[in-house]
C-alpha cells in the first residue's frame, strides 16, 4: 500500500512523523527531495518516486531517516539521478506494481562489491517476472 501526499505541508506538523512499514510505501507528488526529513528512522518500507522525480537529483540512503528503506515508484518513473546506497546495498522495490527505470548504473564502491536487494515483483533483463525478496550480487 502506498500513501502519496500532494505536498510536504499535507503531511502535517514538522519533524519525522511518517512511519513506513515493510510492504508499504510513501510518495510525495512534488518529488521525494523534501521527504527524507519527514520519515521516522524506524521505517522499513519504500520511498516511492513519482513522475515529478524524473529529473536528476541525489537520493542518499545513508541519511539515517531512510537508511533502512528501499526505492520504489508510483506508476512508471524514469529516474536519471544518483542513488547512494546504505551499507553498500542497493534496496529497490516496494508496495504495488510499478516500473522504475534508472539511467545510471548501480555500481560497485571503490572499496568492494555492492549488493542489491529486490523486493516485490520485478523483471529481469530477459523479461522474466518474479515475485521475491532476493539479494543479488
Amino acid at each position: 500500500m502506498c500513501c502519496q501526499f500532494t505536498s510536504a505541508s499535507a503531511i502535517g506538523s514538522g519533524g519525522a512523523n511518517v512511519t513506513v512499514s515493510s510492504g508499504g510505501a510513501v510518495a510525495l507528488s512534488t518529488g521525494v527531495a523534501d521527504l527524507p526529513a519527514r520519515i521516522n528512522s524506524v521505517s522499513t518500507g519504500a520511498l516511492a518516486l513519482t513522475a515529478a522525480d524524473g529529473r536528476a537529483h541525489i537520493i542518499d540512503f545513508t541519511v539515517p531517516n531512510i537508511a533502512n528503506m528501499s526505492l520504489g515508484a508510483v506508476g512508471a518513473v524514469s529516474y536519471s539521478g544518483t542513488i547512494t546506497p546504505n551499507n553498500a546495498t542497493y534496496r529497490v522495490g516496494g508496495a504495488g506494481t510499478s516500473t522504475l527505470v534508472n539511467s545510471n548504473a548501480l555500481t560497485n564502491s571503490s572499496t568492494g562489491n555492492r549488493d542489491a536487494v529486490v523486493t516485490g515483483k520485478h523483471r529481469h533483463p530477459g523479461g522474466r517476472q518474479r515475485s521475491c525478496g532476493q539479494r543479488h550480487h
